[in-house]
């Protein structure tokens, strides 16, 4: 989506500045931080001499680039001979909502961000009464809400309506937008609701059934999400029919959930039950079952013994899904084998974890 530009191509880096807005404004930075990084450090190096823009370009274009790339002073060509900003500009709406959002990056000293906002503040608060609705309702949303002073899945829940009757929009951009904001509204609403289910067995002091715990963990331990989440980037094989994550629940995922959750608390849960925390997998086995903490333990580590087997046989080839997503899976399960064999290495990570990364990351192999 964000290919290389050719250094003297001024529509298409334009146009990958557009792009780039939307993507920003979908909220979907995030998935594209790296490309994003390359093209701005692309039209720093050809088109931005001295901290000034040198691109001959309209007002909406320069004050996206302000705000893309933070340099005041292109906006001095915008001024008329008596200092002020050109009248000209009242006939560009779009130009106006570009300044006006740009000026609102400004700090001590940028004078001209000043007038820009003063200036670009009156002038569409006057024109509203002369715009069309849908333009009239755009400026005043700006107005009320402008972008660097707004949260970001605000923002993306109100730019994918507003996007989506731009003509000239991006349709898959646009799915994945949808798509990425649906599975994060999906996952914190099951979030908040289980939330408030483990406060209330915390509050009541009850000890749910290992069965009702498990269904609970399944989402709080966020597997689910970071799974899917580590599929952004594998290309045309990470589709929802490659591996449908919480629709069919896959046997792989199931396993994964019950290596993660159940070492977890094995480890954790005198720790955390001392701080004053919901009851862990644990509890919920001992009262159910009326055995020892013991006895509890040695049935979760055959639990976790079952769930690697399972993983390795969805992993056997053929797999009716693609191994790359599968790998990462398995990655992940093998990240909790590291952190919770034998202890909390996660919350304690001052030890084993630390030497770890240490050893990983700082400490190179003589040669």
């Amino acid at each position: 989506m964000l290919v290389p530009i050719n250094e003297k191509a001024i529509g298409p880096l334009i146009e990958k500045a557009n792009l780039i807005d939307s993507i920003q404004r979908l909220g979907l930075y995030h998935h594209f931080e790296h490309d994003i990084g390359e093209v701005m450090q692309h039209i720093h190096s050809n088109y931005v001499e001295n901290g000034i823009i040198t691109l001959n370009v309209d007002v909406h274009s320069i004050a996206l680039l302000f705000r893309l790339l933070r340099q005041p002073d292109v906006f001095k060509k915008f001024k008329n001979e008596q200092g002020n900003f050109s009248e000209t500009l009242i006939v560009d709406v779009e130009g106006l909502l570009s300044l006006y959002e740009a000026a609102h990056l400004r700090i001590h000293g940028e004078e001209i961000l000043d007038e820009a906002l003063a200036f670009t503040s009156s002038t569409l608060e006057l024109m509203t009464t002369q715009l069309s609705p849908s333009l009239a309702a755009k400026v005043n949303h700006s107005l009320k809400r402008p972008l660097c002073k707004n949260l970001s899945r605000l923002v993306a829940m109100h730019y994918i309506s507003t996007y989506e009757e731009d003509p000239s929009h991006d349709a898959n951009l646009l799915l994945f937008a949808k798509l990425d904001f649906n599975m994060l509204q999906d996952y914190t609403g099951k979030k908040l609701d289980i939330f408030q289910i483990e406060a209330k067995w915390f509050n009541s002091n009850y000890v749910p059934t290992v069965e009702e715990y498990m269904c609970v963990a399944r989402v709080t331990t966020g597997y689910c999400l970071l799974a899917t989440t580590s599929f952004i980037g594998m290309g045309s094989i990470a589709t929802e029919k490659g591996l449908p994550m919480d629709t069919n629940n896959p046997k792989i995922v199931k396993a994964s959930i019950i290596i993660c959750r159940l070492m977890d608390d094995i480890v954790s849960n005198e720790f955390e039950q001392k701080r004053g925390h919901v009851v862990s997998a644990l509890e919920c086995y001992m009262k159910q079952h009326g055995v020892s903490r013991q006895n509890a333990i040695n049935e979760f580590q055959r639990q976790v013994a079952v769930a690697w087997k399972d993983m390795n046989e969805e992993l056997l080839d053929p797999t009716e899904v693609p191994k790359p997503l599968l790998k990462q899976i398995l990655n992940l399960s093998c990240v909790m084998d590291v952190l919770y064999k034998d202890e909390d290495c996660y919350t304690h990570a001052e030890g084993t974890t630390k030497n770890l990364i240490t050893a990983l990351l700082l400490n190179p192999w003589k040669v």
